[in-house]
C-alpha cells in the first residue's frame, strides 16, 4: 500500500492545506440550496451584461469617469445588440450554461451558499469589467460597432473567440474525463493523471485561464488579454494549485507524487 506521507515534510508529517486561500470545500455531497443560488446568479449574469450594454448603465458610468463610449450601432438584432455586443453577450451566456452543466453533471463536491454566491459574483464582476472595457472608446477592441464582416477580419476578435472556445472545451472535456475515471469502481481511491490531465496536472484550470483570456481579448484586445492571463496564472499558481496539491498529497500519497513527477506542466502545456 502506498504511503500517505508527503514529500518535503519532517518525519513524513503531512502538510496542512492552506484552507483560508481555497474557495472550494473539497467535500463530496449535495447542497441543493447552494446549487440553486449558484445557478440563479449565473443565469442572471447574461441579463446583467445585456442591461449594461443596452440600458445606459455602462455608457453613463463611462461618461461619469470622463471617458467616451464607442459610437452606438445604427443596426441591431432582435435583442437590441450590435454584432460585437452579441459576441460578448453570447460568451457570458455560454459560460453560464457550461458552469451550470458542470455543477449538475460533473462536480461531486458540495457548493455551500456562501461559496456559490462568491463564485457567481466574481464571474459577474469580471464579465461586467469586460463589458465596460469593450464599451469605452479608449480600451475597446473596436472603434465602432462594426458589422459581422469587419469583426471577422479583426485579429483580436477572431483569435479571442478561438481561445474562448478552446478553453471551454479543454476545461469541460478534462473534467468529464476525470469524472468517468472516478466513476469506475476499480479506480476508487486513485488519482487521475490520464487524458488531458497527462498534459498538465491542473489542465482544467488551464482551460479556464485560456477562455478567460479569450474573453478579455475580444473585449479589450491584446493588452487586456495579456493582463488577464497573467492575473489568472498568478492566482492559480499561488492560491488554488498549492492548496489542491497538498490536498491530493494527503489523500493519494505516493501515487499522486508520481503523477506530478511524470507531468511536466501544472496549468498550460508548454507555458507553466
Amino acid at each position: 500500500m502506498a504511503s500517505k506521507a508527503t514529500k518535503g515534510t519532517p518525519g513524513g508529517a503531512p502538510k496542512e492545506a492552506p484552507k483560508s486561500t481555497d474557495f472550494v470545500t473539497r467535500t463530496k455531497g449535495s447542497s441543493p440550496f447552494g446549487t440553486g443560488v449558484f445557478v440563479a446568479l449565473r443565469c442572471l449574469d447574461p441579463l446583467l451584461q445585456h442591461a449594461i450594454m443596452t440600458r445606459g448603465l455602462g455608457s453613463s458610468l463611462i461618461r461619469r469617469c470622463g471617458a467616451i463610449t464607442v459610437p452606438l450601432a445604427t443596426t441591431t438584432n432582435v435583442l437590441g445588440l450590435a454584432p460585437h455586443q452579441m459576441i460578448m453577450f453570447s460568451m457570458s451566456a455560454v459560460s453560464s450554461i457550461v458552469e451550470t452543466f458542470w455543477l449538475y453533471r460533473i462536480s461531486q463536491e458540495q457548493m455551500p451558499a456562501g461559496q456559490a454566491a462568491f463564485i457567481a459574483a466574481f464571474h459577474s464582476v469580471f464579465n461586467s469589467l469586460n463589458t465596460l472595457i469593450s464599451m469605452c472608446a479608449l480600451t475597446s477592441t473596436v472603434d465602432r460597432y462594426d458589422d459581422w464582416g469587419s469583426l471577422l477580419h479583426s485579429p483580436p476578435v477572431v483569435f479571442g473567440i478561438s481561445l474562448y472556445v478552446s478553453g471551454m472545451l479543454v476545461q469541460t472535456i478534462s473534467e468529464i474525463q476525470r469524472k468517468k475515471f472516478k466513476e469506475n469502481p476499480a479506480n476508487k481511491g486513485k488519482p487521475y493523471g490520464g487524458g488531458l490531465f497527462s498534459l498538465a496536472t491542473h489542465i482544467n484550470y488551464g482551460g479556464f485561464t485560456i477562455w478567460r483570456t479569450g474573453y478579455a481579448m475580444v473585449t479589450g484586445g491584446w493588452a487586456f488579454a495579456a493582463l488577464s492571463s497573467v492575473w489568472f496564472i498568478y492566482d492559480f499558481s499561488t492560491r488554488a494549485i498549492p492548496s489542491l496539491e497538498i490536498h491530493c498529497e494527503q489523500k493519494y500519497g505516493e501515487e499522486y507524487t508520481q503523477i506530478v513527477k511524470k507531468v511536466h506542466y501544472k496549468l498550460i502545456p508548454g507555458v507553466f
